[in-house]
């Protein structure tokens, strides 16, 4: 007759070894990789469909922050001269022009103004309008309202 010391060691070794095999089904089991869709709507196959202003000419016609009561009026041009440089008023400056397929918005950020560095969202079709009218920029410094006419 078996003692039961020794089958309590074969017990708990059978335990442990179920165990193991258990939680080793359980883990690798649930590893299968899931199908990613491809983006769409997007030429580059990536999450950002980069976009360009070269050749196009812009007037910066008003803006008012969040403490004014009315509008400024301002008289400045941008140049676009490819898609990622432009100048304001002749001052060499950067700027992203891309829609983001995770948010579905097309974002605007313009580097290096008068402002400080400005970020937006754009209406999808402000090209075709030629025009930008109370556009929300935001900076490290605060928020402004913007108008914009394209030449």
């Amino acid at each position: 007759m078996p003692d039961i010391y020794s089958m309590s060691i074969s017990m708990r070794r059978t335990s442990l070894i179920l165990f193991f095999v258990l939680t080793s089904m359980l883990i690798f089991g649930s590893c299968r990789q899931e199908n990613i869709p491809e983006p769409s709507n997007n030429s580059t196959g990536s999450l950002w469909d980069f976009k360009t202003l070269g050749g196009s000419t812009w007037v910066f016609t008003a803006y008012h922050d969040t403490v004014m009561t009315s509008n400024v009026p301002a008289n400045d041009t941008l140049v676009f001269i490819d898609s990622t440089h432009y100048t304001w008023n002749g001052t060499p400056c950067t700027y992203e022009y891309y829609f983001y397929e995770n948010s579905q918005l097309v974002h605007l950020n313009l580097y290096n103004t008068p402002f400080g560095d400005i970020y937006s969202h754009v209406p999808p079709n402000f090209e075709t309008y030629g025009e930008l009218n109370a556009i929300r920029f935001s900076s490290m410094t605060g928020v402004y309202y913007m108008w914009f006419e394209r030449l």
